[in-house]
């Protein structure tokens, strides 16, 4: 009995032991392990004509087609652990627009013309992208589409092209550019109602919308005598992010009253990957070689960029991302063309 009882002892202190340590029942993560995830849309190619829409979760790769068309991998959210990506793919003759939730592609076009999906936001009211499709008379019209449901953003006589949406307040904001009467205007669509953010006296797009509270913000570019420059609009007032060199704004985003903005400048020959932080630049690449920022996401103050590096030879781009300026990891080898459109960075679930 008495080394039965000495067993039990030993038995009941290793069981404490266990109970007490770090790992918790494995109900909590170390701290010193990662509490988010980041995922990157883009596409690769596979041959000449041919590449892959992909989806890299924390830097694992997980492809969303088969390599046997033409793709594109646009946008990537994440909604109570579900992913949706917007993109496109060929199917036949024409390019259907889609979206895949955790990888799964449903059509939000039929494929009878041309159409791509370039953004998608989702929220109780479901699931919002935006993009165009060509109509029977071959022209590019700017849509947004609500559970599948498409809504036209124009008259279908000229073209119309529609880059990003954002929901706000049961509102639905859509930036993009119109054709009017032979000149391409940057636009932003309110529940479907046009405004045009610059004057028609030059090229102008809109590229990407952000909405802070009652403030609404748009990304884009526009050109001038002198340059093309980087353009925010706040409430539609105009603001140049730069003045002397040739650059080019692709994504915004707001975040405790700063005002972040991605994409490109160019000088010393090259494009210089950029970051703007509240109007100031911040250059993520050394113009040695042609790099670009497409996408953002701003996670507990810090910023992750990322879009691509043209490799050595220059004559492909490699997937890359940066974290507060400087480079965080390279997705791809540079072996084969490559460049991302979409990030996000969001908290893991333990639970």
């Amino acid at each position: 009995m008495k080394t039965l009882l000495q067993i039990l002892s030993i038995v009941l202190i290793i069981l404490f032991a266990f109970s007490c340590s770090d790992d918790d029942s494995g109900q909590r993560p170390p701290e010193s392990e990662t509490l988010f995830d980041i995922y990157v849309v883009g596409r690769e190619d596979n041959t000449l004509e041919t590449n892959y829409a992909k989806i890299w979760k924390n830097d694992i790769a997980t492809e969303l087609t088969m390599g046997n068309s033409i793709t594109d991998a646009q946008d990537v959210f994440v909604y109570e652990d579900d992913v949706y990506v917007a993109g496109m793919e060929y199917e036949g003759n024409h390019s259907v627009a889609k979206i895949w939730k955790n990888g799964v592609a449903s059509n939000l076009t039929s494929g009878a013309t041309d159409a791509t999906a370039y953004s998608v936001k989702v929220n109780a009211s479901g699931v919002f992208a935006c993009g165009y499709e060509k109509n029977e008379n071959g022209v590019w019209v700017a849509t947004y589409w609500h559970n599948g449901v498409s809504t036209p953003l124009s008259n279908g006589i000229e073209n119309s092209y529609a880059k990003d949406i954002a929901v706000s307040n049961n509102n639905v904001y859509v930036a993009g550019r119109v054709i009017i009467d032979g000149y391409t205007i940057a636009c932003l669509w309110k529940n479907g109602v046009l405004t045009e953010l610059a004057n028609a006296d030059y090229y102008s797009s809109a590229e990407s919308v952000f909405v802070d509270g009652n403030d609404v913000y748009v990304a884009g570019f526009k050109e001038s005598d002198t340059n093309d420059r980087a353009t925010i609009w706040k409430n539609g007032v105009e603001i140049n992010l730069s003045t002397t060199n040739d650059s080019y704004a692709q994504c915004i985003k707001v975040v405790d009253g700063k005002v972040y903005v991605g994409g490109w400048e160019h000088f010393s020959g090259s494009d210089v990957a950029t970051v703007w932080i509240d109007g100031e630049a911040n250059y993520l690449t050394d113009a040695s070689k042609n790099a670009v920022v497409y996408a953002i996401a701003i996670y507990q103050n810090d910023v992750y960029a990322t879009g691509f590096e043209e490799n050595d030879n220059e004559n492909a781009g490699i997937i890359k991302v940066w974290k507060n300026g400087e480079e965080m990891t390279s997705l791809t080898s540079g072996l084969k063309p490559a460049y991302a459109t979409g990030i996000r960075v969001v908290s893991r679930s333990f639970f």
